[in-house]
């Protein structure tokens, strides 16, 4: 299929450009773009359309995408500021403007049959001669395999690894140190933008947090006999080669800049014999990329000449053990290869041609080279001869050796679960590290009580559902019950936890080490809170169409009506914070029992919960899958808001007693296990 954007002609089948009849020189990159732009030319096309269809499974900037589109308009020799041909807009993304229609080339007038029989008499020995050639490649063995057409069927054992990975979202580039006993890689949560590095004591089953999730960090790789981390941070307009030395010890650990590149691409590889990174980028703005080495010891940096001359596609690569073999990725023209050399004695060792996407490609201790393609593991000798394919689950998301033969660690995606996270509050510190509490496979209810860490939360299992009660690292069941639990508050003073089982509300009080109910059976409840010296509870009662407020004394077991006409309130001192049903809220005096209006009338949407800290109410909402935590302060009408999670399961959070940190229930799509697989 043929399009003609003005002077241009797009061969769709070929994945060509052609003007004047010539075909101009493009990357794949660049057509695949250009092709998608000519599929959506009715509406505007968003980076992140870009992000989600052409580099599907693949890691590259925002900037890394604009420079494509300039390519695009570099081709047509367009300008942004006047354009004829590609249009952007703020907020949108890009469009193509030209006129875009289908195009017929004209038909080529076929010869008579004697000037057929003349010319196919002189094509036959032609042809004879090309095969003769052709056959001579083959029996040399220089170029061609196809390995993706033999398919090797392998009993495969997938174990677990005993470890707490107290992370969620997309995990990949897994790199496994020198001792085997730490695998760091990056994470990417989701529907986030950055990455964070982290690292897993294969050994002792601890994960450690790396590097902040406002930054946004790629390909972590060992180097120095596993005291330092290199890779790779992305920013909006540029990318670092960075270095984490003593990456276990917060206090010690320290990030420094070695080198800002211009690609942004997903590739680099520590060569331990000479202590440099082979890493992929471009020598000048636009340029294909090339392989280039950086010296640890001297931090100058060099490009890699070879007898292949790199250029476009070297998105990939992988160097061996003791750094005499490099392979690297290369797509021409939408035809993907692995090219395997000799680095110490500088030669090309072979081409292997590929009819499938590459996703990662490593050498193991044994000089074994090994592709990851969709649903298969192909692996060759160091000559580049085929060993073997093995058919993988299609939910393994990457892989890496684990330094023993046949033995490889993979990251596999697992169905998704209720997992209970504690983080920063958003509202008061940037620096946002999390920390999962707890994972289920059914809904998780939760609270802050007793001090500012301690926190309780259920989890249904074995046929029960039990309350846990986490200090610090220790956890310990302080309840269970067969019948569903769910938790509503707890008190900072008084050490007492409120939770509703089975139509009734009950109390355990930690102190004294009791259990009482406090309410009529089938007496519905609604909105319950406990105040902040652990002495009352307020909760509303729907009676004749009218919602009441009361307040229950747990001290005196006495229950008081407060007013009519508010559905839900907050113990606040020495008043109580109560909000109407239409969102508007009202502060009640208890002394005099008056009701007074907050004088701007401000107005909020609870999402089952909401808190009076320090003098502000903090509050969440959700639009679709986005939430946010919100505060407002009564006396300086000041309010703020920020971006809790996206994707959550609901925005239901709990605060600590000094506002700094806060719990919520997320339930992400992306979701990984780390499992030892054998071959």
């Amino acid at each position: 299929m043929y399009k003609k954007l003005g002077d241009y002609i797009v061969d769709q089948s070929n994945k060509v450009v052609i003007k004047d009849g010539e075909e101009i020189d493009i990357e794949p990159i660049v057509y695949d773009v250009l092709d998608y732009l000519i599929s959506h030319c009715e509406t505007y096309t968003s980076i992140t359309d870009l992000h989600d269809n052409i580099w599907v499974n693949k890691i590259v900037s925002d900037s890394a995408v604009r420079r494509t589109i300039v390519k695009i308009r570099n081709l047509f020799g367009d300008s942004s500021a006047d354009p004829l041909y590609l249009k952007s807009k703020a907020r949108s993304g890009y469009k193509l403007i030209c006129e875009i229609t289908d195009y017929h080339p004209p038909e080529i007038n076929l010869p008579s049959p004697e000037q057929s029989f003349i010319r196919s008499s002189k094509s036959f020995w032609i042809l004879i001669i090309l095969a003769s050639i052709l056959i001579f490649f083959i029996i040399s063995n220089y170029v061609v395999q196809v390995p993706n057409l033999i398919s090797e069927k392998k009993e495969l054992s997938l174990q677990n690894i005993p470890i707490e990975l107290n992370i969620y979202g997309q995990n990949s580039d897994p790199n496994l140190s020198m001792s085997g006993d730490l695998l760091t890689f990056s994470n990417k949560m989701e529907k986030h933008f950055s990455h964070t590095l982290f690292v897993v004591n294969l050994k002792t089953g601890t994960t450690t947090q790396i590097s902040s999730i406002n930054r946004d960090i790629i390909k972590p790789i060992w180097v120095e006999d596993d005291t330092a981390i290199i890779a790779m941070e992305l920013t909006k307009e540029s990318c670092h080669l960075i270095k984490i030395t003593n990456p276990l010890d917060e206090a010690e650990r320290k990030t420094e800049s070695l080198h800002m590149c211009k690609s942004g691409q997903p590739n680099i590889n520590y060569d331990s014999k000479n202590n440099r990174i082979i890493f992929s980028d471009n020598s000048e703005d636009y340029e294909p990329l090339s392989l280039f080495s950086f010296s640890l010891e001297s931090h100058s940096i060099k490009k890699l000449t070879t007898p292949t001359k790199k250029g476009i596609g070297d998105y990939f690569s992988a160097i061996s053990e003791h750094s005499e073999m490099l392979a690297y990725v290369r797509n021409e023209h939408g035809h993907n290869s692995i090219n395997i050399e000799n680095t110490i004695l500088d030669t090309f060792i072979k081409k292997i041609e590929l009819q499938e996407d590459v996703y990662n490609i490593f050498w193991d201790k044994h000089a074994t080279l090994y592709v990851l393609v969709k649903g298969a593991l192909l692996s060759y000798d160091k000559e580049g001869e085929f060993l073997s394919r093995t058919e993988l689950p299609s939910e393994i998301t990457d892989i890496t050796s684990s330094g023993k033969l046949g033995e490889f660690i993979i990251f596999e995606h697992e169905p998704y679960k209720y997992i209970l996270v504690e983080q920063n509050n958003p509202l008061i510190q940037l620096d946002q590290n999390l920390r999962i509490i707890a994972q289920s496979e059914k809904p998780i209810t939760f609270t802050y009580a007793s001090s500012e860490q301690d926190i309780f939360y259920t989890i249904e299992k074995d046929g029960l559902t039990h309350i846990y009660l986490l200090s610090g690292s220790v956890k310990e069941n302080i309840y269970s019950s067969p019948n569903p639990i769910k938790l509503i508050g707890g008190s900072v003073h008084k050490k007492r936890l409120i939770f509703e089982e089975d139509s009734q509300y009950g109390i355990i009080d930690l102190e004294n080490e009791s259990m009482k109910y406090f309410n009529k059976i089938n007496e519905v409840l609604s909105n319950l809170s406990i105040s902040f010296d652990g002495q009352r509870l307020l909760y509303s009662k729907r009676e004749f169409g009218v919602w009441n407020l009361y307040q229950y004394n747990l001290e005196t077991q006495v229950e008081t009506f407060i007013t009519n006409n508010i559905v839900n309130g907050l113990d606040i001192g020495e008043n109580i914070l109560g909000q109407y049903d239409d969102n508007s809220l009202v502060i009640l005096q208890k002394t005099r029992k008056e009701q007074v209006k907050l004088k701007d009338k401000f107005q909020i949407t609870l999402n089952n919960n909401w808190h009076y800290i320090q003098g502000k109410i903090f509050y969440s909402s959700q639009i679709q899958d986005l939430i946010e935590i919100k505060s407002y302060d009564p006396l300086t009408k000041k309010h703020q808001k920020a971006t809790m999670e996206q994707g959550s399961y609901n925005a239901k959070f709990d605060i600590n007693v000094n506002a700094k940190s806060l719990i919520h229930l997320y339930r992400p799509i992306d979701q990984t296990e780390i499992l030892l697989l054998k071959i």
